[in-house]
Parts: structure tokens; sequence; C-alpha cells
């Protein structure tokens, strides 16, 4: 009919994709079958992250560690547990709605502060003020990485 219009997407991405698409339909693969462009681009970013974590529970573990060294033993894995569960929350939520950094970093002072009290069972006044100047410093140093790349 004079109305059908025929449309036609040619090119070097159009190829790509198709070669990608087949591949995964093959089953050699696993289901999730990407581009090497698409590879580099991850990893980059997977390793940022894992710096990122790493930077943040590094710079935590010195300051609590400072706090409570004669506290309780075992500082390394609480800290370590704490980031575990905070950490990834924050990201979320900061990435992923229009929430503010700051009511973010409050949060994760509150939930840090009760669960290292609740590992160490050390009192609260000074549980509090590792947990407010370890989320400081680490959300300080990790606002100026942002500006640096």
């Amino acid at each position: 009919s004079k109305d059908r219009k025929d449309f036609t997407v040619i090119g070097d991405v159009v190829n790509l994709a198709n070669r990608i698409e087949k591949l995964s339909k093959q089953g050699k693969f696993s289901k999730i079958v990407f581009s090497n462009h698409v590879e580099e681009k991850m990893s980059s970013a997977l390793l940022f992250i894992t710096g990122a974590f790493l930077t943040t529970y590094l710079i935590e573990l010195l300051i609590v560690w400072l706090f409570l060294r004669k506290k309780c033993k075992g500082i390394w894995f609480d800290v370590l547990l704490i980031n575990l569960l905070t950490w990834p929350l924050v990201q979320a939520f900061y990435t992923g709605t229009e929430n503010s950094f700051a009511l973010l970093e409050v949060g994760a002072i509150v939930v840090e502060g009760v669960t290292l009290k609740y590992l160490s069972k050390v009192r609260w006044r000074r549980v509090a003020l590792a947990a407010i100047i370890a989320n400081i410093v680490s959300a300080l140093v990790g606002l100026s990485g942002l500006f640096l790349f």
C-alpha cells in the first residue's frame, strides 16, 4: 500500500548488536554477553567502586580504632561489617534518588553508631564521636575524590 513505510537500520553498531544477540542464543556463553567496549567500561567502574569502598573502610577503620582501640578486640571486622551494610545503601540512595547527601550521611552515622555500640559494648559518647568523625572525614575524602575524576 502507499501508506506503508520501510525502515532499515544499517551500520557497525547494528552488526555488532546482531552478533552479540546470536552469541547469547547459542548457549556457549553465559546468558549475558556484551562487547569489549562495555567490558572495559565495567571493569574501570568496578575498579573505581572497589577503590572507593576500600578508601572509606580504611579511613573509618583508622578513626574508629583511634577512639576504641583499648575497648574492643576485632575492631577491623566490626568496621568492615558496618561498612558492608551502610556503604552500598548510601551509594544506592545517593545515586538513584534526589536525596540530600548530608541527610544520607546523617543516616549512615546513626546506623553505624548504633551498630558499633551493639558490637563493641563501648559507651555511647565514645561510639557517637567515632561514628561522626569517621563519616565526616570519609565523606570529605569521597567528595574531594569526585571532583578529581
